[in-house]
């Protein structure tokens, strides 16, 4: 099955049956720049991909159960419609290096993109393994998400576990559902698919691809969202 065979079975919502051949993932962004690297974020140097079961789940799914299952958060996926954010589903031949996102593999490619960890991922992986999320952040006082991801300039810098675990959660975007077993998770921690980390790349830079445009305006949730976040907009502009 090529590319384009495969972009047809995606696209019909039709089950897909080649099952190593491609990596996906889902791109989000307010305008062309952002679409340009794996990542709206350019200066974010690790991205997690699906695989082609991974495609096989979200296969026939809408752009919400899309997201959920790669981990996005009900109300964060409300504040992104809300915002008009553009979707794409980009779907290109597995790349390499592209290795399964547990805690050793990704804190491998950590230490070769930031050498100053190296201390850090040594005194600390285990302990990552076997904490919580919720008890490392509540160790720092605040909520990683209302801390500017610029509170620590460097890596040099990080002192303690929940200084450690707050760069990764803001630098390597593993966030409060990552477990570090391989599988994405959705906001009820279950177990959806496998994931795999790769380096972020210039999508011109991938061998062959095609990106899926995901429709959300379409969607009836989509829609009662952005009119909810913007009643007073039509409550000014018919009074």
């Amino acid at each position: 099955m090529n590319i384009d065979e495969y972009v047809t079975c995606f696209k019909n919502k039709q089950e897909i049956t080649d099952l190593n051949a491609y990596n996906a993932r889902i791109l989000r962004g307010k305008k062309d720049s952002d679409f340009q690297t794996l990542s709206d974020d350019k200066n974010r140097k690790l991205v997690f991909v699906m695989d082609d079961e991974g495609l096989q789940k979200i296969v026939g799914n809408s752009t919400y159960e899309m997201l959920i299952k790669t981990g996005y958060h009900p109300n964060y996926i409300e504040q992104l419609f809300a915002e008009k954010t553009i979707f794409k589903l980009i779907i290109f031949p597995k790349i390499n290096p592209k290795m399964l996102a547990t805690w050793d593999n990704v804190l491998d490619m950590v230490v070769m993109l930031y050498p100053d960890t190296i201390n850090q991922v040594t005194d600390y992986i285990e302990q990552l393994k076997e904490t919580r999320f919720e008890e490392i952040e509540k160790l720092s006082g605040h909520r990683f998400a209302d801390i500017s991801k610029n509170y620590f300039k460097n890596a040099a810098s990080l002192k303690g576990l929940a200084e450690f675990r707050f760069f990764l959660y803001h630098s390597i975007y593993l966030r409060e559902y990552y477990q570090g077993d391989g599988f994405t998770k959705n906001y009820k921690g279950e177990k959806i698919f496998r994931e795999y980390v790769v380096f972020n790349t210039q999508i011109r830079y991938l061998s062959d691809y095609r990106i899926i445009d995901l429709e959300i305006w379409k969607e009836p949730y989509a829609i009662s969202i952005w009119l909810f976040y913007n009643h007073k907009f039509f409550t000014q502009f018919c009074s």
